[in-house]
């Protein structure tokens, strides 16, 4: 209820924010948000388990466009990807699966 009263969801999504990106390179780090003295450690493993369903809506959808394309992912020899979910290390497996 706090981050609703004293409108802090920006503040929050903006620590959260900062914490994907630290685990993109490195396995743990500190969800940190000042106004609300929140500091709490993730590790990576933690987080990817958080993700689970979005990776696997990732995958879903790869193997539907591999398989409207009717092409093997043995036949795909570049993948470009884009946007700040691309730097997390479990959506690069999944790319380059």
């Amino acid at each position: 209820m706090r981050v609703v009263r004293e409108d802090l969801g920006l503040s929050l999504h903006q620590s959260v924010e900062r914490s994907k990106q630290a685990l993109s390179a490195a396995d743990a780090a500190r969800l940190s948000c000042a106004d609300l003295e929140l500091a709490l450690p993730v590790e990576r493993p933690e987080f990817e388990d958080w993700i689970a369903p979005e990776l696997d809506g990732i995958d879903a959808v790869i193997n539907d466009v591999l398989e409207r394309a009717g092409v093997g992912a043995g036949d795909v020899d570049t993948v470009f990807a884009t946007g700040g979910s691309s730097l997390v290390p479990a959506v690069r497996r999944r790319l380059n699966a």
